[in-house]
């Protein structure tokens, strides 16, 4: 036991796990087991299920033993999830006789109230048996009896470390597969550094632990390694049952369930907040885009779910509400309830139990009760012509529809609805997704009138810090509950560095000399006339084919040469639906010209033809196409109920589209370009899509939400 490995990584690491309270036993003198095949210590955990279970009798002791000892599945990964199911104490239950009343009673197999009730255990070098040689992992943490972590050791001065760590855990898990059927945490530590991930879990996924604030780190003397900032504040007693009870998901991807442990920050923010929350206080979580914050939403739900708790999660677009109930559903909360109508979401809210409910604030706002399917605000103003405003004055929510109209902005409907204080509870908890995405006071007054005494927490990736439009001083003031920038969520390899080339910018013009040109020729105009002539010359040339081509051009010979290559596809976000439609215009003829072969897909907002000029082209040309199928017009935007398929399919490689995947589901798509205007923007991810071009001028939050999308790893500004 000399080896560097042993000597600065495998030692030190069970002393300070023995200094945390945990037994120690060198596992090559373990006589707990009576052979190499048991992973279980048989004897300490049939004692932590009778201590923690003084009413259980032998027969049942036996069963609760059996239940845990004989977990079948399909897979690992089936296994693990059903184990962890019984480990949380709310699975299992046994009929038994007591005080002369038979009832059913929970078992449990851990005290999360009183950890030191527990067993705690650290083995080094126990061996266990393997499909092509024995297992000998450096440690293995045990409580009451089950190994429930697996730790392997390198020296810091070793080549590599971590990946032959990784490579170790990998091969245990594939070699003992019955050791992982239990296991929770995989742990790799080389004295100055460390990570930690769930089974299955790819290299990429596994996490580094910084310590908060918060955390008392006195115990470990000033300069304390990497390795021990990761075992301590993972491995105190009370901090790995709270990771274990609260903090692991298993989420369900396209039919694939995936384990999912926390970052360090999704920690610490669930933390703040449940503190903050039990105080009678809300506030906002800034989190960068792509640092998991539907997750983190997701750990705060496990925290404050229990029968005296009612639950509300808000958001403001239906893209998003969509992904936040999916989430949800996915890591397996049971009572998820999507509110599908205003009527719906009152008679949630008036009931007295707890639950989790999902909705928009469109449904908040709806004045037919059992309107089901209103346009979002996003897509109507995404229309170019239109926008919404919306005050409270008196108990009422005003809302007015303006529309663009020769330059000028026209009122066309203007809407008064009562608002009524839907709920009374203290315990209801709102978490609005998003947050920046509306209009700030005026949703602050707005839930405070409809919800009283409900509790607010804003979640967002991109604050804005005007005065008129601060997310933080609407919801409470003061500080964030907690903040998680893009340089931290780069560093922390949790999202990837963004590479900026900035393209052929051609809308420069000569200000002073236009200006002054401007000035003779229009000076005798109304202020209001020469506003107009601006912008419609702006948007003439803008929109200009001269400069579209130009632009096209550059974008597929950029694409062609630094981003096909490597498989990857790419959006286009252009200034508006009519300039996404004259770029897809664009490469479409330039494809029949055989400049490139690329294929691209305007996804964009229909309305209504009566109101919307390219709704009206869309469905007229539709209509032209069923009455002349020899001469179709061709459709430029994508079919309103084809938008989700595309968008999906996008994720997709490139390959011969006429190969399925199981089930006959789709294989692959050749979708090279998404056109988008508004569309996507927030709430999408698709890793394929590493490029994204923008000809559109963006500032504030719709800037700071492009470039922080975790999945966009390179970019041409035009």
């Amino acid at each position: 036991m000399d080896s560097p490995e042993y000597i600065y990584s495998e030692e030190p690491a069970i002393k300070l796990l023995q200094q945390l309270g945990y037994q120690y036993q060198n596992g090559s003198q373990n006589k707990e087991r009576e052979d190499i095949t048991e992973v279980l210590l048989k004897k300490r955990l049939k004692q932590a299920i009778q201590k923690l279970n003084p009413w259980i009798n032998k027969v049942n002791l036996q069963k609760a033993y059996t239940a845990i000892s004989t977990v079948q599945g399909s897979s690992l990964m089936e296994i693990n999830q059903a184990i962890w199911m019984l480990l949380r104490g709310e699975e299992l239950t046994v009929k038994q006789v007591i005080d002369g009343k038979e009832d059913f009673h929970l078992v449990q197999y851990i005290d999360y109230k009183n950890p030191e009730n527990n067993d705690f255990l650290v083995v080094n070098q126990m061996k266990y048996h393997g499909r092509y040689q024995h297992s000998i992992p450096d440690l293995v943490i045990y409580v009451n009896g089950l190994p429930l972590v697996v730790i392997e050791c390198k020296s810091p001065t070793a080549q590599n470390a971590w990946d032959k760590a990784y490579s170790d855990l990998d091969y245990y898990q594939q070699n003992s597969e019955k050791l992982f059927h239990y296991n929770q945490f995989c742990i790799g530590i080389w004295q100055v550094g460390g990570r930690y991930g769930a089974i299955q879990a790819p290299k990429q996924f596994y996490s580094v632990y910084k310590p908060s604030k918060e955390d008392n780190l006195e115990a470990l003397g000033e300069n304390p390694s990497a390795q021990d900032l990761l075992l301590y504040t993972l491995f105190q007693k009370d901090r790995l049952l709270d990771l274990i009870r609260h903090f692991i998901l298993f989420e369900l991807d396209e039919g694939r369930t995936i384990k999912k442990l926390p970052r360090y920050q999704q920690l610490r923010a669930t933390h703040k907040t449940i503190k903050k929350l039990q105080k009678g206080k809300g506030g906002v979580v800034w989190h960068t885009q792509g640092s998991g914050k539907s997750l983190t939403m997701a750990y705060i739900t496990r925290k404050l779910q229990a029968p005296e708790y009612g639950f509300n999660i808000l958001t403001d677009r239906k893209d998003l509400d969509r992904q936040i109930t999916n989430t949800f559903r996915n890591v397996g909360f049971k009572n998820v309830n999507q509110a599908s109508s205003v009527y719906h979401l009152e008679q949630l809210l008036r009931n007295d139990y707890g639950g989790i409910i999902t909705t928009t604030l469109q449904k908040f706002q709806e004045t037919d009760k059992e309107k089901t399917n209103s346009q979002d605000q996003t897509e109507l103003e995404e229309q170019g012509n239109y926008r919404v405003e919306k005050e409270i004055k008196d108990g009422f929510l005003i809302k007015t529809t303006k529309r663009l109209q020769e330059g000028s902005w026209i009122e066309t409907n203007r809407e008064e609805i009562k608002l009524e204080k839907l709920s009374k509870k203290e315990n209801l908890y709102v978490l609005v997704d998003e947050a920046h995405r509306s209009q700030y006071g005026f949703l602050a007054s707005f839930m405070r009138t409809i919800l009283p005494l409900a509790k607010f927490v804003a979640f967002t990736g991109t604050p804005i810090s005007k005065e008129e439009k601060s997310t933080l001083g609407e919801f409470y003031g003061g500080d964030y509950i907690d903040k998680y920038t893009i340089k931290e969520a780069v560093a922390d390899g949790a999202t990837v560095e963004l590479l900026y080339d900035a393209g052929i910018a051609k809308m420069d013009v000569k200000k002073e000399e236009l200006n002054k040109e401007f000035k003779e020729k229009f000076g005798d105009k109304s202020e209001e006339k020469q506003d107009k002539l601006k912008r419609e010359a702006l948007k003439k040339y803008q929109f200009s084919s001269g400069r579209i081509e130009e632009i096209a051009k550059h974008i597929l010979e950029h694409y062609r040469q630094k981003i096909y290559p490597d498989g990857h596809k790419a959006m286009l976000v252009c200034s508006g639906r009519e300039a996404a439609i004259q770029y897809q215009k664009m490469f479409t003829l330039l494809r029949t010209m055989g400049y490139h072969n690329f294929e691209s897909k305007v996804v964009v907002s229909v309305g209504s033809a009566k109101a919307d000029a390219i709704a009206k082209e869309y469905y007229q040309a539709l209509d032209w196409n069923k009455a002349h199928p020899e001469n179709p017009k061709p459709i430029w935007v994508m079919a309103p109920d084809k938008v989700k398929t595309v968008t999906e399919d996008f994720k997709l490689p490139f390959g011969d589209e006429q190969q399925t995947a199981l089930l006959g589901k789709k294989k692959y798509d050749n979708t090279a370009f998404l056109i988008v205007s508004d569309m996507l923007l927030t709430g999408y991810d698709a890793p394929i899509a590493s490029c994204l071009y923008i000809d559109k001028p963006l500032k504030e939050h719709k800037l700071l939400q492009e470039l922080t999308d975790q999945e966009k790893v390179n970019m041409l500004v035009m």
